[in-house]
């Protein structure tokens, strides 16, 4: 009788443990999906700043009359909503790398790393190959490497780096 409580007891320890599991990655799902959406919203303002700079800059350019300060407002407002949804894209993939779980790039389904193909779409998964940054970008300050041609937070060209 003692022997089927320890086995009982060993197999509802491994049922909890599965379940603990199980509670850790789903909250770490749900965070990834409420930071896409955050990202999914500022992605929608963004669209609308550079909307707003395009219709400026037309109606600039049909009068012959442009102002790179008012320009220069609006880039400036674009490449901070750039920085933000840089830094909540490096969010997600540091929870997803802490449960082992990779995003699709193409459909962004998550897979572990185990997964060669998305079940999502088919497409390879890619797997993260970690580089150190060999510089900072001159508009942002971002991390950069040596053959980047643009800074992967703000987009800034950095043919004219300071690196």
């Amino acid at each position: 009788m003692a022997e089927i409580k320890n086995i009982m007891g060993d197999s509802m320890s491994k049922v909890q443990e599965s379940i603990q599991t199980s509670k850790k990655k789903l909250e770490t799902s749900k965070e990834i999906n409420r930071l896409k959406k955050e990202m999914r919203l500022l992605l929608n303002e963004k669209g609308l700043a550079l909307t707003k700079i395009g219709m400026q800059a037309h109606h600039l350019f049909r009068l012959r009359k442009f102002k790179d300060d008012l320009i220069h407002e609006i880039s400036e407002n674009i490449k901070n909503l750039d920085k933000e949804i840089f830094n909540l894209q490096k969010q997600i993939v540091d929870l997803a790398k802490s449960d082992e779980i990779l995003v699709c790039g193409k459909c962004g389904q998550q897979a572990s790393l185990e997964d060669k193909f998305c079940a999502g779409c088919g497409a390879l998964i890619e797997k993260p190959v970690q580089q150190k940054p060999s510089g900072e970008c001159s508009c942002c300050g971002s991390p950069i490497e040596e053959s980047y041609k643009f800074c992967i937070a703000c987009g800034q060209l950095l043919t004219d780096r300071g690196v």
